[in-house]
């Protein structure tokens, strides 16, 4: 990701939607009203519920599988979503419509960077289908052989939502691609926090 950042071809890949007065699909309603806010907040909105539903499942069945892997989900998801949002922060970079060679207002190397608050890297709009990639690591609980089926709707939906940020000038593929590592790092920690708790109970003698 660095590599590709180096060559260029974010910049490259960024030319065929913008011109010097901006990106044209910015404001599109399909691209920012559709795909951006509305997709956005029904992802938050189904994330929840499935955990609201897990916990009161987990309550009245507590002897049921699958609401500890979706609680390990959106527990997941969550993580990766505070992540990106603190790295967001604390990085400063700007977004490809913040630049002025597409209509923005920032010149790199002008030594403006101290007085901006960019929070272009990384993508938290692709974050939020590449969390769903947590599902993979679920169903390794419960069927295995076919858990790798379970990439398929964070990977389609990530790749959406970095589709629509990518038009409309929010996000280089970069950006995108470092929020897909962030979200299956996020999986694997919590994957792998659930793993060692599984066998350390099973290790523990009866209380």
């Amino acid at each position: 990701m660095a590599a590709w950042s180096w060559t260029g071809w974010d910049e490259a890949t960024m030319e065929p939607w913008a011109s010097a007065e901006g990106f044209r699909l910015r404001g599109d309603y399909l691209w920012s009203v559709v795909l951006h806010a509305a997709a956005q907040k029904l992802v938050v909105g189904i994330a929840i519920g499935t955990f609201v539903v897990a916990l009161v499942v987990r309550w009245v069945h507590p002897h049921a599988s699958w609401p500890a892997s979706a609680i390990a989900v959106v527990v997941s998801m969550g993580i990766s979503s505070l992540i990106v949002g603190v790295l967001k922060d604390l990085t400063n970079q700007p977004c490809p419509w913040d630049l002025a060679r597409w209509g923005g207002s920032f010149v790199p190397g002008s030594g403006d960077e101290a007085s901006a608050a960019f929070r272009g890297w990384p993508a938290a709009h692709a974050s939020a289908g590449f969390g769903w990639i947590a599902l993979y690591f679920a169903a390794r609980w419960h069927e295995r052989p076919r858990a790798w089926l379970w990439l398929s709707p964070a990977l389609l939906l990530g790749l959406l939502f970095a589709a629509t940020q990518h038009v409309r000038g929010a996000h280089f593929p970069s950006h995108n691609a470092w929020a897909l590592l962030i979200a299956w790092l996020s999986a694997i920690l919590v994957h792998a926090t659930r793993a060692a708790l599984a066998v350390r109970r099973r290790k523990m003698p009866p209380l």
